[in-house]
């Protein structure tokens, strides 16, 4: 079963600290980097509480719906397969 390059091996066999798009793929300590949290573009503020939730509340109230009668049901069940078998 072949090994995993690590990325020091990856850097040797190459002799480069870029990936195949040319990005620095390593960062001061030597791991690979995850994300760019230096990026330069922010698409807006995020103003708390600005977003429109009637949808989740929807979706949410929903499951909390089903749940109450799955949990009900099941209860019933259970109450009349003890009653039955009793």
């Amino acid at each position: 079963m072949p090994q995993p390059v690590e990325i020091a091996d990856w850097r040797r066999v190459t002799g480069r600290s870029e990936s195949a798009m040319g990005r620095e793929t390593l960062n001061d300590r030597g791991t690979e980097q995850m994300a760019d949290h230096n990026a330069e573009h922010h698409e807006g503020e995020h103003k708390h509480g600005s977003m429109d939730i009637r949808a989740q509340e929807k979706t949410f109230d929903g499951f909390i719906r089903l749940s109450v009668w799955v949990a009900g049901i099941s209860i019933a069940i259970l109450i009349f397969a003890g009653l039955v078998n009793g």
